[in-house]
């Protein structure tokens, strides 16, 4: 037995605002992404390569895409599912700042503080930069 939500109706994922569908693109490439990495991994390990960084591009712009659909302004209480302003605007705003706290950690440099007071002395300092091209 199948367990669906009834209200459940996938024509409705064919929109007249996503006309090149890159929106349903990005979505299919950060679901792939979130099985490969639990999959590979059990966590989602980051280690900044190329490609954590288009993972992460990539959902930046999953979460920016959503901007172009009509959504109601209010929670609709009886249809939990549906996407409202409010928690569009919650998951851009989350989705940037996991994206720039990632960056930041990509290209600022970390001050590592001694772990024991007797390495006092011997605070490192830690710059990572990475070229973009």
């Amino acid at each position: 037995m199948v367990m669906l939500h009834p209200d459940l109706n996938l024509k409705k994922l064919v929109t007249k605002e996503d006309r090149f569908h890159l929106h349903k693109i990005l979505g299919t490439f950060a679901l792939c992404s979130f099985v490969y990495r639990y999959t590979s991994y059990g966590v989602p390990l980051i280690r900044y390569e190329r490609f954590d960084w288009l993972t992460m591009v990539l959902h930046f712009a999953l979460a920016l895409t959503a901007i172009q659909f009509r959504v109601p302004k209010l929670r609709i209480k009886d249809k939990p599912l549906i996407v409202y302003e409010e928690y569009r605007q919650h998951a851009i705003v989350f989705t940037s700042r996991c994206f720039f706290v990632y960056a930041w950690n990509q290209w600022s440099p970390l001050v590592v503080a001694p772990s024991h007071p007797s390495q006092t002395n011997e605070v490192q300092l830690r710059a990572r930069f990475v070229p973009l091209g």
